[in-house]
């Protein structure tokens, strides 16, 4: 069953969805591992940042003020 109506925009949401855990973490080299399988999941036709940046936009509930959403960022910084 198709999340997307796309083959390849379906193949990248599970890697967006590792790539939101890998940048919460902090991780790069899971990110380059990640921007790497977006690469393969296109077939090289768009850059692999630009491919999950849609798919995670699409994600992205449109009725969340952004402040709302980046606040795990704030608390993640109140308990370091």
């Amino acid at each position: 069953m198709s999340l997307t109506g796309d083959p390849t925009t379906d193949a990248l949401v599970p890697i967006a969805e590792r790539f939101v855990g890998a940048v919460r973490d902090g991780d790069s080299e899971l990110i380059e591992v990640l921007l790497a399988q977006a690469i393969t999941a296109t077939g090289g036709r768009c850059d692999p940042g630009t491919a999950l940046a849609v798919v995670l936009a699409a994600m992205v509930p449109d009725d969340e003020r952004p402040s709302h959403l980046l606040l795990w960022r704030k608390i993640l910084e109140a308990s370091a």
